[in-house]
């Protein structure tokens, strides 16, 4: 009877470890804006000088990244009771969770329990995202940070245990008591998967609530970069 419990009581643990790692899905993308790229204002291009005399000038100087590229959105999830295509019920969830945006060679196969972190520059140089290192400007380096626990809530969402720490990077929301997204970086053999927090806040530009904002790589020859988009 004791060893009848004890293997019960194993089970219901792995049962539990079961339960509590959770898997993402793919996601639709149901309507997508493109919102422009920055544009710098110029108010003051001159400068008067007068002979004989010397003039300390501060040049600001503004330019749009080639390296980076920024998604902001909204998450509406539903669970369905139905069959095939065919709908009997549906429930409107509870935002939450985390969305993850995936590049790689095989980004519709991610290892999502086999993620660690150690993202770096050279995997997109790898990727062929940025055709070489940006330098310590604007590479990976220079805009994720190496986290302590900043990423620990994902990690528990999908039950690993990261060798190496994922990098991340924070954004708040425009709001009065701003909301918080942060993006940890992780990889499998394959891809870069980027996760970030779902979150109802005010967009950077303050015209509309989104659900997260995130800064990912973005090839650097101007032409499309393809993400794929998991939930959790």
């Amino acid at each position: 009877m004791r060893m009848e419990a004890l293997l019960l009581a194993f089970m219901l643990v792995v049962m539990a470890s079961a339960v509590m790692a959770a898997t993402p899905v793919e996601a639709n993308v149901t309507s997508a804006t493109d919102m422009g790229t920055y544009n710098a204002t110029v108010t003051n291009p001159e400068q008067n000088v007068n002979a004989g005399h010397v003039y300390n000038i501060t040049v600001d100087v503004e330019s749009v990244t080639k390296y980076w590229a920024g998604i902001i959105g909204t998450v509406n999830e539903t669970a369905v009771l139905g069959s095939g295509s065919n709908k009997l019920y549906s429930w409107t969830l509870s935002k939450g969770g985390y969305v993850f945006l995936v590049i790689g060679n095989d980004p519709t196969n991610v290892n999502w329990s086999g993620l660690d972190g150690g993202v770096s520059t050279s995997d997109f140089t790898t990727l062929g995202v940025w055709s070489a290192d940006p330098g310590s400007d604007q590479d990976f380096e220079a805009t994720y940070s190496s986290a302590s626990n900043q990423c620990d809530s994902i990690n528990t969402e999908l039950g690993i245990s990261p060798t190496n720490a994922p990098e991340y990077v924070e954004l708040n929301s425009m709001d009065a008591t701003p909301v918080t997204w942060t993006t940890c970086a992780y990889k499998d053999a394959n891809n870069v998967v980027f996760g970030v927090n779902v979150a109802s806040g005010t967009a950077f530009d303050g015209s509309s609530t989104v659900d997260f904002e995130s800064v990912v790589p973005a090839k650097d020859d101007g032409t499309a970069t393809t993400y794929y988009i998991y939930k959790v």
